[in-house]
């Protein structure tokens, strides 16, 4: 058994099969101009495409091409030979969000509450903040910028402490994020996630 984190995929080479009988080498296609008659494209002339024929003769098949403009991946199908085509996909690439400090209004500190938002726009914040003065009913205690908000007031759990009292906040459509308590508790814990509206 292979040692953890030990590569175990095989790489392809430039005469390896593919499967099906499906030789790299007799279909790789390094073009600087995309497969439509010459026709101009925001495509062209900016990386290299690599062709693989379908079932058997190829009468249709799909190119995957790397676009170094856009720094990314497209793919496309053609049909009767190569005399149709659909319209150029580009392919989802995972980036890792970026990770922010929740910004809080003054009185309030930071316990190392974070938000993100990914590229499938999910908002995510989990951490604590502190106000030594306790917590009071519908006051704002911060306010998720623009992008990063929900498109109707959210209603999610949080945690009172020292008292470990449960609690909730209210993230508003215009970003503010309110205790639903009055308490003489130091630190608020909460986690939210949702869907930016």
């Amino acid at each position: 058994m292979p040692a953890l984190g030990a590569p175990t995929a095989k790489r392809l080479r430039y005469d390896d099969n593919l499967g099906l009988k499906i030789k790299l080498k007799a279909h790789k296609s390094l073009e600087y101009m995309s497969f439509d008659s010459g026709e101009e494209t925001d495509l062209n002339y900016s990386g290299g495409c690599l062709a693989l024929p379908g079932w058997r003769s190829g009468p249709w098949g799909m190119q995957v091409r790397y676009d170094m403009r856009w720094n990314t991946l497209f793919t496309r199908r053609y049909f009767n030979e190569g005399s149709e085509w659909d319209d150029w996909v580009r392919l989802a690439t995972c980036m890792p969000p970026e990770v922010h400090d929740l910004p809080l209004y003054n009185g309030y500190t930071n316990l190392g509450c974070k938000y993100f938002r990914t590229q499938e726009n999910v908002v995510s914040f989990a951490g604590g903040i502190e106000r030594m003065s306790g917590f009071h009913q519908d006051e704002a205690f911060a306010v998720l910028p623009e992008g990063f908000r929900p498109d109707h007031a959210i209603v999610v759990p949080a945690l009172l402490y020292p008292s470990f009292t449960p609690a909730s906040i209210i993230i508003k459509s215009n970003g503010e994020i309110c205790e639903t308590i009055t308490s003489s508790d130091k630190s608020l814990y909460m986690q939210a996630t949702f869907v930016a509206g």
